[in-house]
């Protein structure tokens, strides 16, 4: 399925989900090219804990969100975001992706505790 380590697009930082005409356009995001190493043995949780290092957000004050680019139709590129929440959608991404051949891009989203 996945070598070792794979190479991820992350979107991060302050900015406005954009649909043009192919969807999905991150473009007003910081974006970052980042390994994740055996991806598909990781945890929801410790993906949200590697994203968290390595964008120095700090988990006491603050959490962060994860969405990944999917493509729904199988007669044109249209991209969109769907929000990853536990290890089930994590692991059924990453089988799409493989399967679909989608890009490996996530959008990280922090959001500061009340």
């Amino acid at each position: 399925m996945f070598s070792d380590k794979v190479i991820f697009s992350i979107y991060y930082g302050e900015g406005n989900v954009i649909y043009g005409p192919n969807g999905l356009d991150s473009s007003e995001f910081n974006c970052t090219v980042r390994g994740i190493i055996r991806p598909h043995e990781r945890t929801f949780e410790s993906l949200c804990n590697w994203l968290m290092r390595g964008l120095r957000i700090d988990q006491e004050t603050h959490t962060v969100s994860v969405q990944c680019v999917i493509n729904r139709t199988t007669h044109a590129l249209i991209w969109e975001l769907m929000p990853l929440a536990s290890n089930e959608d994590w692991l059924t991404y990453l089988q799409n992706v493989s399967y679909w051949q989608w890009p490996l891009v996530l959008l990280s989203v922090c959001t500061r505790i009340l």
